[in-house]
């Protein structure tokens, strides 16, 4: 349905009134679920990517506490993520359904962190991601590194989206303003 051409949002009918508040908020709009899930998910394991690249030549693959830094580039990008998305959402279905863009969102951030890790592995091998000391020297290795990074991912992005969703179910109140 485009909005712009309904009676609600004609000339006529004023979407500037203070009346209109209230049609703009029932109206559905589009949000593109796969699209901007995939550019936010792609953005979250590049940049998350490329902190540990750079802890790796740096010389910082020993500090493990640095290596968890890499998980503030997802919370900022599923909490900008989440945030936009409520906007398109009815109030009483912003924490199920941000909770299906955050898994989304944690999904294919893991999925690309490891595609990442995979590259490393072949034409870089010294840059290669560790996970708790283990470094990927054969297939075997690659295989538990990767599969522990990419769990790892999608586990903190879960429980990330699950905190930045309890702040917006905070800000819903239902019954608010109802009389008895």
């Amino acid at each position: 349905m485009n909005n712009d051409n309904t009676v609600a949002y004609s000339k006529a009918a004023n979407p500037n009134r203070k009346e209109m508040k209230a049609v703009k908020n029932i109206l559905p709009r589009e949000f593109n679920f796969y699209g901007n899930g995939t550019m936010w998910g792609v953005q979250a394991g590049a940049m998350m990517g490329l902190f540990l690249i750079a802890l790796q030549y740096f010389g910082g693959e020993n500090a493990i506490a640095l290596k968890f830094f890499k998980y503030l580039f997802l919370i900022g990008i599923l909490g900008i993520g989440l945030n936009t998305y409520k906007d398109y959402l009815y109030k009483d279905t912003i924490f199920k359904n941000g909770m299906l863009l955050g898994a989304f969102i944690a999904f294919v951030s893991a999925l690309t962190l490891v595609a990442i890790s995979t590259l490393l592995f072949l034409f870089a091998p010294d840059l290669a991601f560790e996970k708790f000391g283990l470094t990927a020297t054969n297939f075997k290795d690659f295989l538990a590194v990767s599969g522990t990074v990419f769990f790892e991912v999608l586990t903190l992005g879960m429980i990330a989206t699950f905190i930045i969703l309890q702040y917006f179910k905070s800000t819903f109140k239902p019954n608010e303003g109802l009389q008895e």
